[in-house]
């Protein structure tokens, strides 16, 4: 099952030595360019994924490893296997609308009518 919501992990910038992934969402319905941008570290997905463990969700894909060596080849993997990640939970309705996600994903401020 597709949702209405389009999630994507398309980039990985530096700031200072940190590492951040650009989560990028859209509206599958919206006929207009309106797209949200979010910056996250590695450290939130771990967030999130600990949350939604802890609620009692299941069948949640595991995130990549922790520790890699900071080569672009494996920033790139790490940046496609989160892309896979975030998608996956946002095809699960329980989980879209579950509260870490609201707030990791900042869904109230960017589509309200999808949380239910």
């Amino acid at each position: 099952m597709t949702s209405a919501l389009f999630v994507a992990v398309p980039a990985i910038t530096t700031e200072k030595s940190t590492t951040f992934y650009t989560v990028v969402l859209r509206k599958a319905y919206d006929q207009e360019d309106n797209v949200k941008y979010l910056k996250r570290r590695f450290s939130e997905f771990e967030k999130i994924h600990k949350e939604l463990t802890q609620i009692g969700f299941h069948g949640i894909p595991p995130l990549p490893s922790k520790y890699i060596i900071q080569m672009d080849s494996n920033l790139e993997q790490r940046r496609k296997d989160l892309q896979v990640y975030m998608r996956t939970l946002v095809n699960r309705t329980e989980i879209r609308n579950s509260l870490p996600m609201i707030a990791f994903l900042e869904l109230d401020q960017f589509c309200p009518e999808m949380i239910y």
